[in-house]
């Protein structure tokens, strides 16, 4: 983990990170989001969902038409397979740039390297099985709506602990360097 933090925790890389993420928020974000709603039916949306049953998986599948169900495959192997990528790699550099900074215990910072990772891992899990789900519909495959929830799930608790320590450690780094200035 140490070659991880020295790699990804120079100003450049925290930049481009900050960059990476500036280009999906405000260009390709809403671009396709704009394309999701047009194929998503009111409160199927699988992604946006913090937690959703595993017994309300194929009732949402079902509200989706067919061209609907391979429009949300399509999207999952092209925008939303770099989607994670780009937002896990913001969550890396920022955390690792503010972790460095702050000179954590290598426990700790092997912690906060992992999240981001995590998170991505978790995202591609549950754009995996929402898609074996979706092109073999209706087709009932027996665990799969209960890893998809789950993977969702899961999802979302590490990409929000991921954003949180994105933020907050550069900022806690830039106070404690704020700090150390007037001293």
């Amino acid at each position: 983990m140490n070659i991880l933090l020295h790699i990804f925790s120079k100003p450049g890389m925290f930049v481009s990170g900050v960059l990476v993420m500036a280009l999906f928020l405000f260009i390709v974000l809403p671009q396709e989001s704009a394309k999701s709603a047009v194929y998503t039916p009111e409160g199927a949306s699988f992604d946006t969902s913090f937690y959703y049953s595993p017994e309300s998986v194929y009732p949402r599948i079902a509200s989706y038409s067919d061209a609907g169900r391979s429009s949300y495959i399509r999207s999952r192997w092209t925008f939303d397979l770099l989607f994670p990528l780009g937002y896990g790699f913001f969550c890396l550099t920022a955390a690792a740039f503010g972790a460095a900074r702050l000179n954590l215990r290598r426990q700790i910072v092997t912690v906060v390297l992992l999240l981001p990772f995590l998170a991505v891992f978790f995202d591609l899990g549950e754009n995996t099985v929402v898609s074996i789900l979706m092109a073999a519909y209706p087709q009932d495959i027996v665990l799969l709506p209960f890893l998809a929830s789950a993977f969702t799930l899961l999802k979302w608790v590490f990409v929000s602990i991921s954003f949180a320590l994105a933020f907050l450690l550069p900022a806690a780094a830039g106070v404690r360097k704020g700090l150390q200035r007037k001293k």
